[in-house]
């Protein structure tokens, strides 16, 4: 009679999931995370075709898997919230065009979320997002827009004729601009 309250016995609810993690006796939850630049034609393993991106989430959504907003995995990653297994996070790296006009369609299609890092000195320039599809994107609520840098520039890596002090205040510029003007 598993499962079923006895009179005059205590009942206890569990406040918090149980595994949080993921770990069994037979190992640890993993989560995998598709990372995509941009699509159209080409021969770049940075280049995915329009096509192949919708096979892919077409295999996601009929094979079991659930596509996770990327701060869903930051909570179980801190052993705060459990996810279902076979869970899988979208990102889009760069803010290219191709993202709203190939991919945006297939996620709302499937109702996937996604997390798009773009660097604040490409926006509007060719080949990449304008700022209204932006806030199309932001406002259809499946896609979380987060600051990549400002110019894209390596950041573990400082120039030879950089002095410290500079190279650290560069690196303090590329990572709070974007943010302040994603903001």
């Amino acid at each position: 009679l598993r499962g079923v309250p006895i009179a005059g016995q205590p009942l206890v609810v569990p406040v918090v999931p149980r595994n949080p993690r993921g770990i069994t006796t037979t190992g640890m939850q993993t989560v995998t995370v598709l990372c995509y630049h941009r699509f159209g034609a080409g021969n770049s393993k940075m280049i995915v075709s329009p096509a192949r991106f919708e096979e892919q989430m077409a295999y996601l959504a009929g094979n079991g898997y659930h596509v996770v907003r990327l701060t869903d995995l930051q909570a179980f990653l801190a052993g705060e919230r459990a996810l279902p297994a076979k869970s899988v996070v979208i990102t889009f790296d760069d803010g290219y065009e191709s993202a709203y006009r190939h991919a945006f369609p297939v996620l709302k299609k499937y109702n996937f979320p996604a997390t798009l890092f773009a660097f604040s000195d490409f926006i509007g320039a060719p080949d990449s997002l304008t700022w209204p599809q932006f806030e199309e994107m932001a406002r259809s609520g499946l896609v979380d827009l987060q600051a990549h840098s400002k110019t894209h520039r390596n950041l573990a890596e400082r120039k030879p004729d950089e002095s410290e002090d500079a190279y650290r205040k560069l690196v303090d510029i590329e990572l709070r601009t974007p943010r302040t003007v994603l903001e």
